[in-house]
């Protein structure tokens, strides 16, 4: 008689650990905007693609696992291909960067750039600012720095100690 490896009498295997399960790219982040890529390449240590995305990328289209831009002067050559890449590693999902010679949104930088401009033009225009710009002629706002806010859990000078 021959035995056939089912032999009622021998212990059962031990319990074999399942395979790792690569996770659902549907579970992983999926950007939305190149300020959403921008930071994904920030918190998996790539700071130089994350500068890269911020500096030289104008937006033209995106959609999942699709990104349609066009670059700016001075972009290294491989920065599609680099892009393509690492996002399809970070994201689970497979996405391809197309260059296009559509017009292309600003640069993360460049928006930001007008972001500040137009506070700076706001700025200028409140009634304290412009008396001072009166007493001194030539006077130029360039930059803005938000007042610090004292911690919420320091003692004012009213309260008990």
């Amino acid at each position: 008689m021959q035995a056939t490896g089912h032999d009622a009498a021998a212990p059962l295997p031990a319990a074999v650990p399942a395979p790792l399960v690569e996770p659902d790219a549907a579970a992983m982040p999926q950007p939305q905007s190149l300020l959403d890529i921008s930071e994904l390449a920030e918190s998996h240590d790539d700071p130089l693609l994350a500068a890269h995305v911020r500096n030289h990328v104008r937006l033209v289209g995106m959609q999942q696992g699709l990104l349609d831009i066009c670059l700016t002067d001075g972009a290294p050559d491989s920065l599609p291909g680099d892009m393509a890449r690492r996002l399809s590693d970070w994201t689970g999902a497979r996405w391809m960067v197309s260059l296009s010679d559509g017009p292309g949104g600003m640069t993360i930088t460049e928006e930001r750039r007008a972001a500040q401009q137009r506070e700076i033009e706001a700025i200028a225009k409140a009634p304290l600012v412009r008396a001072i710009t009166e007493i001194f002629p030539g006077a130029e706002i360039e930059s803005v720095t938000p007042a610090e806010r004292p911690p919420d859990d320091q003692p004012s000078e009213d309260s008990p100690t």
